[in-house]
């Protein structure tokens, strides 16, 4: 895939993230943000402002139980993307608010999926 379909596929999902978000359907934006992970787009900028995306999302849904309910609506591959991207929020030294809920995303991840999302997220190779 060429990297201009990276940024074409990127904006479609923003809009229809936006869309859910502006609808107050929370889970439904998370739905379609973890849709198709650009894991081969070689553009670090693009990947950058995907994982903004997600962890915008992840931040909008707070409380555990909220939290537990949107992983159990998702697909495994999409749990695993998830996971990704709570690491790559991290990585992207975000505020402490920010960090404060994507520790809760990642305790009530490993509470729901078990250590097996921890271990997959950390030793599959592609980034996001």
């Amino acid at each position: 895939m060429a990297e201009e379909d990276f940024a074409g596929l990127y904006s479609a999902k923003k809009a229809q993230v936006d869309q859910f978000l502006g609808q107050n359907n929370a889970e439904g934006a998370l739905a379609a943000s973890l849709q198709n992970p650009p894991f081969a787009c070689k553009d670090d900028e693009l990947k950058k402002e995907t994982a903004r995306m997600v962890i915008g999302v992840l931040a909008k849904i707070k409380e555990p139980g909220e939290i537990g309910k949107a992983i159990n609506a998702l697909d495994p591959a999409a749990q695993d993307a998830c996971m990704k991207y709570i690491y790559r929020g991290w990585d992207l030294a975000q505020p402490s608010k920010v960090n404060a809920v994507l520790l809760t995303w990642h305790a009530q991840m490993v509470a729901a999926l078990g250590k097996g999302i921890v271990c997959r997220a950390v030793m599959n190779t592609r980034t996001v």
